[in-house]
């Protein structure tokens, strides 16, 4: 293995440990330590790799997490928001969310949810980071009724799996990840008639841009392989989920979820459950275009 994809293979470690534990403590000496790098080493090979510092990266996700709960959760108070996403008091993040947003949380949250998201993509957009089609989300389609979305509420057993990290930012890329999971895992034996081929959505492209939207290409295990190169492996408890059906690609996705967010979810009952969306296709992915399949997406839910 060559010393990039060994790079590769660790730094995706060290990511994998900042997702899970965002709203914590993560000191540089911790994080290079799971990589097996010294200090100085670690953050030279975490930025060339990720393109950004590490601090760059937890505050990165820490700020977009709040941004989502802001829009997501209206009842949640500032400084709850703060103190989940390990700010240490309310004006630390004010500063933080000003300073990357452009505007104070307090102002962005008596913002309309138009706005609210007009914001978030004006941000992507003004650091050179791609961005999906403004009026997925921006056109008069989002005050209409969830035409076509029929939303059900249902509970998913828990699941075992393997997969790979990819971005959204080349569809292509997608598609390769759902290749290089189903080789590795057909080279080991590991697929039969109940394996499920799937992803998991980490990020919601409307408030990351797609070059660090986070997607996992992912297959169904009975029980923990083997892990090797770039293969990790996960457990998911049983949730409650609304989930519905989504035909077209990423820009239909990031429609409908608005809708789901802004019409659906605030009559519901629940808020969302902040861990990665499911996304399973009806159609084989990779012998078909992304765009050109059907999906049946899951957004885990928390009572309110």
């Amino acid at each position: 293995m060559s010393n990039q994809k060994e790079n590769i293979i660790r730094i995706n470690r060290v990511k994998e440990h900042i997702e899970k534990n965002v709203e914590k403590e993560l000191p540089l000496a911790e994080l290079a330590s799971i990589a097996n790098f010294s200090p100085f080493h670690f953050q030279r090979i975490f930025k060339s790799i990720v393109k950004e510092t590490p601090k760059q990266y937890i505050k990165r996700l820490r700020l977009e997490a709040t941004a989502h709960d802001i829009v997501a959760k209206s009842e949640t108070s500032l400084f709850e928001v703060a103190i989940q996403y390990g700010f240490n008091s309310l004006e630390a993040f004010s500063r933080a969310f000003k300073n990357y947003y452009g505007l104070s949380p307090d102002r962005f949250r008596k913002k309309n949810d138009k706005e609210k998201i007009a914001i978030l993509q004006s941000k992507m957009d003004s650091i050179g980071q791609n961005k999906i089609n403004q009026t997925s989300f921006l056109s008069s389609e989002i005050d209409t009724e969830l035409e076509g979305l029929e939303v059900k509420v249902i509970k998913l057993p828990p699941k075992k799996l393997i997969y790979i990290s990819v971005t959204l930012k080349d569809i292509d890329t997608v598609i390769d990840g759902y290749k290089r999971i189903k080789q590795w895992a057909s080279a080991r034996d590991l697929i039969n008639s109940n394996t499920e081929v799937f992803a998991l959505m980490r990020d919601y492209p409307a408030f990351t841009a797609l070059d660090k939207c986070r997607f996992l290409t992912c297959i169904s295990v009975k029980s923990k392989p083997d892990i090797s190169g770039e293969i990790n492996y996960q457990e998911i408890p049983s949730r409650t989920y609304a989930t519905y059906r989504i035909n077209g690609g990423i820009d239909e996705l990031v429609k409908s979820v608005t809708k789901f967010v802004m019409q659906w979810l605030p009559e519901s009952g629940f808020e969302i459950n902040h861990v990665p969306a499911i996304i399973i296709p009806l159609d084989d992915p990779i012998t078909n275009h992304p765009h050109d399949i059907s999906y049946q997406f899951y957004i885990a839910l928390s009572p309110k």
